[in-house]
């Protein structure tokens, strides 16, 4: 009788294909002499070279021939990897319960019966579930027309007297106040003194008059639109907002209007006395934004000398605070407005041309890149010197604006 072979796990089983090394022993071999060639030959420090030479053939003779507990070294190190980026903590959730329909319906309870018995054992009744009921939509059955609820208001309406009419196009426009623009006063004969009604009691009867007209026109505009059979629920309720809200709005402007004209019945008619018209003086004039700066008080202010060449437009860019100013274009023009420098201020503010100009008169512009200020135009002549450096303060929004007003208001006189 011929023993059977023992048993083999043939599904881990390796071919030793090079002599008794397998594939894999003899690339753990091989890698790690190659890894320790290389670390070798690389221009590495004396204590990272040795250590690399020597450890990686070791490291790799370990991992093709040192087993730890019957078991490779790359196992290991695969195990060691996987059990730290795999999780270490887990949450337990409740299953949901059982339905209802789905749970077990226990017998009912009877007389006992034997253990064993040959008559097949009677079939358990299924509970059955009761369908549900769709629910029943009833619609709402209106008695009265929704036009009716507001026939006290037409009423009210026709009962009120009207008021009369206004040339008044909308009450609810605001009211724009007309702009201001000074004038020059002929002071040569003297002012008359008006005596009269307060014009402003005046004014505030006729907007209120011409207020409560507009609101007496959209109450009854309203009243039709609600009349009419062609209008929804939902239109319905907020034409009812909008007469609520301009029904208060007209009885508050008829109160007004009767405060006002009391008012006015008991004040007697009051002067208004008037003051001798005089010329304004003019606002002082601001500092000029452009000057030259002298060599002397560069020195006293610390400025470097930009240049030593004659011809050579220099000078530096400050804002209405009189902080230096960096990143700005200046430009020099010609007569003909043709440019022939085009600069930026460095990070103290300061411009130079690197070249001399001919003789003759120029014209340097400066503009900033982001539109935060303005800048007055600077104008040179060239005649062959030394040019002093000059000095540009740019105008803030308060100067623009304070410019134009007193442009509009004095005109060309000063």
């Amino acid at each position: 009788m011929e023993q059977h072979p023992v048993p083999q796990n043939v599904t881990t089983f390796q071919f030793r294909l090079i002599g008794d090394w397998t594939i894999k022993q003899f690339g753990y071999l091989a890698g790690g002499a190659i890894a320790a060639y290389v670390c070798f030959k690389l221009p590495l420090p004396f204590f990272f070279r040795w250590p690399l030479a020597v450890g990686l053939p070791v490291f790799g003779f370990g991992l093709a021939f040192v087993p730890i507990e019957e078991r490779p070294m790359d196992v290991w190190i695969l195990s060691f990897f996987k059990s730290i980026y795999s999780p270490t903590e887990y949450l337990w959730s409740r299953s949901a319960g059982q339905k209802p329909a789905s749970r077990p319906v226990p017998p009912p309870a009877s007389s006992p019966r034997p253990f064993f018995s040959h008559a097949p054992a009677p079939a358990q009744a299924m509970p059955t579930i009761a369908a549900p009921q769709p629910a029943t939509i009833t619609p709402r059955i209106l008695t009265y027309r929704p036009t009716d609820v507001f026939a006290w208001l037409k009423d009210w309406l026709k009962s009120r007297p009207k008021a009369p009419p206004s040339a008044a196009s909308d009450v609810f426009r605001p009211e724009t106040t007309p702009s201001v623009t000074g004038k020059r006063l002929d002071i040569s004969t003297p002012p008359t003194v008006a005596v009269g009604p307060a014009p402003a009691a005046d004014q505030a009867i006729a907007s209120a008059t011409a207020k409560t007209a507009a609101l007496q026109e959209k109450l009854n505009t309203l009243t039709a639109e609600l009349t009419s059979k062609t209008v929804t629920e939902s239109r319905i309720l907020e034409l009812q907002k909008q007469l609520s809200v301009a029904l208060s709005q007209k009885n508050t402007m008829e109160q007004d209007l009767m405060r006002l004209r009391q008012q006015i019945n008991r004040q007697p008619p009051a002067t208004t006395p008037l003051r001798q018209a005089t010329m304004a003086t003019p606002v002082a004039v601001s500092q000029p934004t452009v000057r030259i700066i002298s060599p002397e008080a560069a020195v006293r202010a610390g400025l470097p000398r930009l240049t030593t060449f004659p011809n050579v437009v220099t000078g530096i860019i400050k804002d209405p605070n009189r902080e230096l100013l960096s990143g700005v274009l200046v430009t020099v023009r010609d007569k003909e407005g043709i440019p022939l420098r085009a600069l930026k201020t460095n990070r103290v503010g300061q411009f130079a041309a690197s070249t001399p100009l001919p003789n003759g008169t120029y014209v340097v512009e400066v503009e900033d890149p982001r539109a935060r200020f303005v800048f007055d135009r600077a104008q040179i002549t060239v005649t062959g010197a030394l040019l002093p450096p000059l000095e540009i303060t740019a105008k803030g929004q308060k100067e623009l604006t304070r410019e134009k007003l007193t442009k509009e208001i004095f005109g060309n006189q000063i």
